[in-house]
């Protein structure tokens, strides 16, 4: 049976006289308060053997100057840090909560704490984590969150986490990652790498066999040895032209690499860097010449020389043929400038940069902020307010239809049992003042009282934060709208942007007047505020439950189909707030396109759970999105994808839009009207992809023989009889009586 034991530990290294010694071996869970330094901490490491969970949260570390800390050789020990070797070895620990305070991990911490189980909270306070912090903690497993105060993550820190699942993200404000880092976490399936990241180290991610896809971002100049090393599912590595140097046996074993792109940046490869790689089938070069292998060995071995095509910049074949270890490639081809395009490359500059095709760059730029959840035209919301028992059964009645709405309380008189009810079914409660009371332009002193008290009161009552308000009588003050602002993020009747106007849900109210409400709001995309305060003869001017029931049918019969998205104040407001306080940058590699979302409050938004934001894709721009970033929402409307990320845990995010890279461009092309060929490199069969009907089809080699034509509407060119090597196909099709032609290249394998 557990025993748990709460301390508060006034005097720092007082806790061995706070413990009796039966509570020593026999307490396995303890609660700290209060001031603790390494003396206390080497105490629970070295003493309380059985301990299984320790609560560390509310405690502050002190410094320490002495000989009694954690480790021998070391005799000072800041303050807000856990000591280096804190917790190191010791197995009995199965869960830890951290000091919300604290500033740093110390080395070795909890290295070998291989009992720690579930998932690791890290403070949002720390900005560093030491070396071999977290190494070896087989347990520790779910999603790892690494906050963005977090500058550095030391050798080795979470190495053999195997674990930890999900994608790792790393965040923009990591500047130093350190040989080793994530070595053999084996459980992560994507890694996001940050543009502040210029190195990376040696053993990195060394053993990462479950990761599949990796961008180097633009900014890293150098990949260390083993870096990726034991890779074992990584298929697809975009390299970016800033890459100066691979070392050595950087890619090791990446057995299911299929193709590689070396940019031209790319001065050094160490030995044994793609060893092991034998899945490879092209390697496409872009230096002016060949890369000097003469001092590293086995750059390629186990790559099949015989099935793996070498693509070279036109004019140097001749001299990658007499170059060292290039020269055991058996089919050397010279790479068509037109190729480029069809990889993603600009025609001059060496690598994937399909931002210069003004195709592309017009779709990219047509990503967009949605103003609401989904890419829905408008956001309603049913507000309730005062204090009135059929609170209760409207909230039930909302729950059917699985919206959420928000019940603005009275806080003097507050229906206590009912609230909680409510609450507890996902309804937010806000305030409306303690007394029903008018702010006024006269009054700040009663103004700030009423807006205060009331916060307090109904965070005291419902244990959760207030983040709302509305006005009584709906009447404003600009006084009391600023103060009310000082208390609450939101006010119903007072968007920080956009005014909007609120309906009346009372008896007075027609069928007629609120659907036309409604579809006025819906042309001009504004929140429809639906204000009540009860139904069935309870509340004020109350509306007939029928008549509600036939309000939120007319809703669902938008909400069903995307146009509507019902929501609380809360959530739509801060939607509202975010799509004019937000922007984004993006970077495209490939298929991948990494977004940056600035101006992101966190402070403002402190008290709320998530901060949703959406962005809208056209379908015209790919096959379909895949997101390497966690707990991204995608979902597919009439013509676009809509992708949703929660800022809270990320400013970034990174997805990979199938066949973004395959767009061309011609003369005659404009931006709806693409053609699309995949795969590419191809063996057997290529596929088409376009709009409009095909009239014209036909296949040429690079000495300009036709190896294939046609004149039927197909989408399937089966490709396997033609010979290894480069071919231009040409394709004619028609569109509103308009005849588009385009011009693209694949390599056939």
């Amino acid at each position: 049976m557990m025993q748990a034991i709460t301390i508060n530990v006034d005097i720092p290294g007082s806790l061995p006289v706070l413990l009796s010694s039966v509570e020593k071996t026999s307490v396995t869970s303890l609660i700290l308060t209060g001031n603790i330094d390494a003396r206390d901490v080497k105490y629970i490491r070295d003493e309380l053997t059985n301990l299984a969970v320790l609560d560390m949260s509310a405690v502050a570390i002190k410094a320490y100057n002495g000989s009694d800390g954690t480790t021998p050789y070391i005799f000072l020990y800041p303050s807000d840090k856990i000591p280096d070797n804190s917790f190191n070895n010791k197995k009995s620990l199965r869960q830890i909560y951290l000091p919300v305070n604290v500033s740093s991990i110390g080395d070795y911490a909890f290295f070998r704490c291989s009992g720690l189980s579930d998932s690791l909270v890290i403070p949002n306070s720390v900005t560093s984590i030491g070396d071999y912090s977290f190494s070896d903690c087989f347990g520790l497993s779910g999603h790892l969150v690494i906050p963005e105060s977090i500058t550095s993550i030391g050798t080795g820190a979470f190495s053999h986490c195997s674990n930890l699942t999900g994608s790792l993200v790393i965040p923009e404000t990591v500047t130093s990652l350190k040989n080793g880092a994530f070595g053999y976490c084996s459980g992560f399936t994507s890694i996001v790498i940050p543009n502040s990241i210029v190195s990376i180290s040696d053993f990195t991610f060394r053993g990462c066999s479950g990761i599949s896809r990796v961008v180097i971002p633009n900014y890293v100049k150098a990949i260390g040895n083993y870096a990726f090393a034991a890779c074992s599912g990584l298929e697809n590595l975009t390299l970016l032209d800033s890459v100066f140097s691979i070392g050595c046996s950087a890619f090791e074993s990446c057995g299911k690499l299929k193709s590689l792109i070396i940019p031209k940046s790319v001065k050094t490869l160490g030995q044994n860097a793609f060893w092991g790689c034998s899945g490879l089938t092209s390697i496409s070069v872009y230096s002016k010449e060949p890369v000097d292998l003469g001092s590293s060995i086995d750059v390629f071995y186990d790559v099949d020389k015989k099935e793996c095509t070498l693509l070279v910049s036109v004019g140097l074949r001749s001299l990658f043929e007499k170059a060292s270890q290039w020269n055991t490639f058996e089919n050397v081809v010279e790479r068509d400038t037109l190729y480029n395009r069809s990889i993603g490359q600009s025609n001059d500059s060496g690598y994937p940069r399909a931002l210069q095709d003004s195709t592309l760059k017009g779709l990219l730029e047509s990503i967009k902020i949605s103003k609401w959840k989904g890419g829905a035209k408008t956001c309603a919301n049913f507000s309730f307010d005062d204090n009135y028992t059929s609170h209760n059964e409207i909230a039930r009645i909302l729950d059917q239809y699985n919206y959420k709405g928000t019940f603005f309380v009275i806080s003097m008189n507050m229906l206590v049992d009912s609230l909680i009810a409510i609450f507890s079914r996902g309804h937010e409660i806000g305030s409306h003042t303690v007394m029903h009371y008018d702010l006024n332009n006269a009054n700040a002193e009663e103004d700030t009282f009423q807006l205060s008290k009331s916060k307090e009161m109904i965070e005291n009552a419902i244990g959760a934060e207030c983040v709302s308000f509305a006005e009584p009588h709906h009447i404003k003050s600009s006084l009391g709208t600023k103060i009310a602002f000082g208390y609450y993020l939101f006010i119903r009747n007072h968007s920080e942007y956009q005014s909007h106007q609120v309906l009346p849900m009372n008896s007075e109210l027609t069928i007629k007047d609120f659907m036309k409400y409604v579809d006025a709001g819906i042309q001009k995309g504004d929140m429809l505020l639906f204000s009540g305060h009860g139904i069935d003869g309870n509340g004020f001017s109350p509306m007939k439950k029928d008549f509600f029931i036939q309000t939120l049918n007319y809703v669902k019969s938008y909400a069903d189909s995307g146009v509507i998205w019902v929501a609380t104040i809360k959530e739509g407001e801060q939607y509202e707030n975010l799509y004019h306080e937000v922007s984004f940058n993006k970077e495209q590699y490939g298929d991948t396109i990494r977004f940056n979302f600035r101006n992101y409050n966190k402070e403002k938004y402190k008290d709320l759970a998530t901060s949703p934001i959406s962005l809208e894709i056209p379908f015209r721009m790919c096959k379909g999105i895949v997101s390497l970033t966690d707990s991204v929402e995608i979902i597919k409307t009439m013509d676009r994808y809509v992708v949703t990320t929660d800022l809270k845990r990320s400013t970034g995010l990174v997805l990979i839009l199938d066949g973004l890279s395959n767009y061309t461009d011609s003369m005659t092309l404009k931006s709806e009207e693409l053609l699309i060929i995949h795969p590419n490199p191809v063996r057997d069969i290529l596929t088409l992809s376009y709009l409009g009907s095909l009239q014209l089809v036909e296949i040429y080699d690079l000495e300009g023989r036709l190896m294939f034509r046609s004149n039927n509407d197909i989408f399937q060119i089966k490709v396997s009889h033609l010979p290894k090597g480069l071919y231009v196909i040409k394709v004619q099709t028609i569109r509103n009586g308009n005849v588009f032609r385009y011009r693209n290249n694949f390599l056939k394998l």
